[in-house]
């Protein structure tokens, strides 16, 4: 995958030791970037509804989970899918703690903006789910990043980010 960068003089294709092929369009730099992208974020998410201050210290930790995975330093420029896995420890009956599912995502999207995707009209496929810990739910695929979380009583998000295909409807693959 392409990720525009920053525009530069040379011209042709060259080696970047820390990336990889840099290529160059009508002084037009690109680096090649590597999706799929997971990371964690500790702490309770907040919701798209929350008032100002606390959402956007939310979407400053966000945003600085994904800088400690995310090392190519450009967005890229082609549509993405996204994951987001809501986990928390509820052992209370009714649940009532929780913020809505629905109000987790964007928050998180524009945290990502600019930093791992250019604009969040790039996501074309998004899938966001809650799961509480204290059930013990059966978790699939767990990866390595994933699996010392797994054991916290405290809420935190995993995000994926994986590149889409705009032309194919199928289930998120993620």
């Amino acid at each position: 995958m392409l990720a525009l960068t920053k525009p530069f003089r040379s011209s042709g294709t060259r080696r970047d030791e820390k990336f990889g092929v840099t290529a160059t369009l009508n002084r037009i730099r690109f680096e090649n970037v590597s999706l799929p992208l997971e990371f964690i974020v500790v702490g309770p998410p907040v919701s798209l509804n929350a008032d100002p201050a606390p959402k956007r210290k939310w979407k400053e930790r966000v945003n600085r989970a994904a800088k400690s995975s995310w090392k190519p330093s450009a967005a890229v420029i082609e549509d993405v899918a996204v994951l987001i896995d809501y986990f928390c420890y509820d052992t209370t009956p009714g649940r009532t703690g929780w913020i809505d599912v629905d109000n987790v995502p964007k928050p998180v999207l524009d945290a990502l903006e600019g930093l791992v995707f250019k604009n969040d009209n790039q996501v074309i496929d998004i899938a966001c789910r809650r799961r509480n810990l204290f059930d013990a739910p059966r978790i699939g695929n767990v990866t390595v990043l994933l699996y010392p979380y797994l054991d916290r009583t405290d809420p935190f998000l995993r995000v994926k980010i994986s590149s889409a295909n705009a032309q194919e409807l199928s289930e998120l693959n993620l």
